[in-house]
């Protein structure tokens, strides 16, 4: 008697996925996560780009300021505060949540439009 062993491919329910494929991941069944994932993506390298003109803004005035006579304790807390300006903005991204599929979509070809 021949009997058929089931392979497992990535669609099938039984196939251990990564994290990011899981429940609410690539490959739900509850529609494309894909325009969200576009969506946070977007937001993600806007809040890089805030957090990297803020540490070097900061870095940029502190260097000539700490050269023409302000205390390099004074330097520190002000560069140690950027950083917790950095840190928070970033913190924003764990209240992200994904916007309904239809206005997602909306908002991804209106993006290729534009």
């Amino acid at each position: 008697m021949v009997t058929k062993t089931k392979t497992k491919t990535k669609f099938d329910r039984s196939f251990a996925c990564p994290w990011w494929c899981c429940s609410r991941g690539l490959w739900s069944t509850s529609g494309s996560p894909l325009p969200s994932a576009v969506c946070l993506s977007r937001s993600t390298s806007r809040v890089i780009k805030q957090n990297l003109w803020v540490s070097l803004g900061v870095v940029a005035m502190l260097i000539p300021a700490t050269i023409l006579g302000l205390g390099i304790g004074t330097a520190v807390l002000f560069h140690e505060g950027s950083t917790l300006v950095v840190m928070i903005n970033a913190l924003r991204l764990l209240a992200y949540r994904a916007p309904t599929t239809a206005s997602a979509a909306s908002a991804a070809s209106a993006a290729r439009v534009g």
